[in-house]
């Protein structure tokens, strides 16, 4: 059965974490913490657990658009603190690439901050798209097939 999260139930842009595009080899996950209305962590993990382990064993490639990513998101470096361990811990293996588009301001000192968090390994999947973003990414267009040097 998919998990449906309790919080997205009531409330569905309560986080920002979607499936992409999913293909026989691997799923692409897309998301836009500027998005969510609900940045309490312990729902933010719980949702990001559910969905990513419905992956049962498949290659997954994570899109993090910080895109309006502002102060208030910032502040809230602890939900970052808590995805860097839950990834690190759990859903690694399989794990082929982090890729951050639309940096901002923030981006250096986010990434400093969460680092530590992250595995070796996981620190080395972590790509920084040079400007422009490789296109308008949205999740509502997950029928859409690209091509790119990123994923």
């Amino acid at each position: 059965m998919p998990f449906i999260c309790k919080i997205c139930e009531k409330c569905p842009t309560s986080h920002s974490l979607v499936k992409f595009e999913e293909t026989p080899e691997r799923i692409i996950y897309y998301t836009r913490p500027s998005n969510a209305t609900n940045n309490e962590t312990d729902g933010i993990i719980q949702h990001y657990d559910g969905v990513l382990s419905e992956m049962n064993g498949k290659d997954w490639i994570w899109i993090l658009d910080l895109n309006g990513f502002g102060m208030k998101n910032f502040m809230e470096i602890g939900n970052g603190i808590a995805l860097a361990r839950l990834i690190t811990e759990k859903f690694s293996e399989h794990l082929q690439k982090i890729i951050v588009i639309n940096q901002n301001a923030f981006t250096s000192a986010i990434y400093a901050i969460v680092k530590p968090f992250l595995s070796e390994s996981v620190q080395k999947l972590v790509v920084f798209p040079p400007f422009p973003p490789l296109e308008k990414v949205e999740p509502n267009h997950s029928n859409c097939k690209r091509e790119s040097k990123y994923y």
